[in-house]
């Protein structure tokens, strides 16, 4: 059975959840490559994040029930992981950015989406690999 939750508070499953979603976005923040605003748009709370920004005054109470438990994850994963970049990058480079690149790769499907453009066969995927082949190339 499912236990019932205080009017105004949030589910312990939810507040989790959005704790992790702020923690990735926190580390999308110190990973090179990946923008935390990308990863708020493909969460669906970009909008809320960009209002409670713009107006503190107008929408704090309106948005913050959502966003406090985003708001700490994203300093855990912004504080918290920055070491743990730094030991990967220094002890295994190669593999660390492969892992960046896939991440962003991973994200364009999404991201697109999120952005309402129509994907025409593959050529929306094939352009920027087809870019980055083609930075890598001396």
């Amino acid at each position: 059975m499912m236990k019932e939750h205080k009017e105004g508070s949030l589910p312990l499953c939810t507040f989790l959840v959005r704790m992790l979603q702020g923690m990735l976005i926190g580390l999308g923040a110190v990973l090179p490559g990946i923008s935390g605003g990308v990863l708020c748009v493909i969460f669906g709370i970009y909008r809320p994040v960009m209002e409670l920004l713009s107006n503190p005054r107008k929408y704090f109470f309106t948005h913050i029930r959502k966003l406090l438990p985003v708001i700490l994850g994203g300093a855990v994963g912004f504080l918290g992981v920055a070491n743990i970049l730094s030991f990967f990058l220094e002890k295994y480079p190669d593999p660390s950015v492969c892992l960046f690149v896939g991440l962003i790769a991973g994200m364009l499907p999404s991201l697109m989406r999120e952005a309402g453009k129509e994907i025409y066969g593959n050529r929306a995927v094939l352009m920027p690999a087809g870019h980055g082949y083609a930075g890598t190339v001396h």
